[in-house]
């Protein structure tokens, strides 16, 4: 290949990767204020996989998680004391 269309090449492929980055940066920007209406400006600083653990987290309820684990709910009890627990471990 010559120099000219090497260069050309490689300046169609930089166009496709800045393309390709645009249509990823889309979903990612309307899911970031998704979450900052659902959980507020403080949502902005959960990494990546907390903010995936608490939309699972909130997307499945209770009762189901129950039953598809066939596990007995927490007790109202720690629930309520979570607050209190540093890191909010149980």
């Amino acid at each position: 290949m010559s120099s000219a269309k090497l260069q050309q090449y490689v300046a169609m492929i930089e166009h496709e990767l800045a393309w390709a980055r645009l249509k990823i940066q889309a979903p990612q920007q309307e899911l970031r204020l998704e979450r900052n209406k659902k959980y507020g400006s403080s949502s902005e600083t959960l990494s990546s996989w907390q903010a995936e653990l608490l939309d699972f987290r909130l997307s499945v309820s209770g009762e189901a998680a129950q039953s598809k684990s066939g596990a007995k709910p927490w007790p109202s009890s720690l629930l309520a004391n979570a607050n209190r627990i540093p890191g909010g471990r149980l």
